[in-house]
């Protein structure tokens, strides 16, 4: 339950090294005054739980442990990335880095829409084969998230767009390599 005054966000970071960084599971937009459930499947080790008030920084941390054999267990993370994409005050889908405009086979991304406007935009992942892949609707001055895992070699499409709007959907090229 959110006491606070702020927007919070809740994670569950595995290890990634020595550190706890690999997202493991995570629930974002618990407003004021509002709870959310979320599940996460965790083989036994050590974890820990953030919590972010603002959705910003490292937030609060707990450490969970969760009992059992941990010999020759892995955990996989909820996804390997993150690629934030933001909606212009125009509407248009502001360009996306080259840098982070591109991933390998089989990456698991978490493509994260920040819509800054008064009107409900879509956020769709095309497939090289022109197969829809991933949709995620975003409320006005709302986010929205999906992960998505890229088992094709190709050009993926991200389109963002105004609802009843798709025909004028902003466009960017995604490239999968192996």
């Amino acid at each position: 339950f959110n006491e606070g005054s702020d927007v919070t966000e809740v994670y569950v970071y595995g290890h990634d090294g020595d550190e706890f960084t690999k997202i493991m599971g995570e629930v974002e937009n618990i407003g004021p005054g509002t709870s959310q459930d979320f599940s996460v499947n965790l083989a036994a080790g050590d974890f820990e739980v953030a919590g972010k008030p603002g959705m910003t920084g490292d937030g609060i941390r707990a450490e969970l442990e969760v009992p059992g054999d941990t010999a020759a267990q892995e955990d996989e993370a909820l996804y390997d990335r993150e690629v934030e994409l933001e909606v212009e005050e125009d509407g248009a889908l502001a360009p996306v880095p080259d840098d982070t405009a591109n991933a390998t086979v089989g990456e698991k991304i978490e493509f994260k829409l920040d819509n800054g406007t008064s009107t409900e935009h879509y956020l769709v992942l095309v497939d090289p084969a022109g197969g829809e892949v991933a949709k995620a609707e975003a409320a006005p001055n709302s986010e929205a998230e999906f992960v998505a895992e890229l088992a094709d070699e190709g050009d993926y499409t991200i389109k963002v767009y105004a609802e009843d709007a798709e025909q004028q959907a902003s466009e960017q090229v995604f490239s999968v390599t192996r």
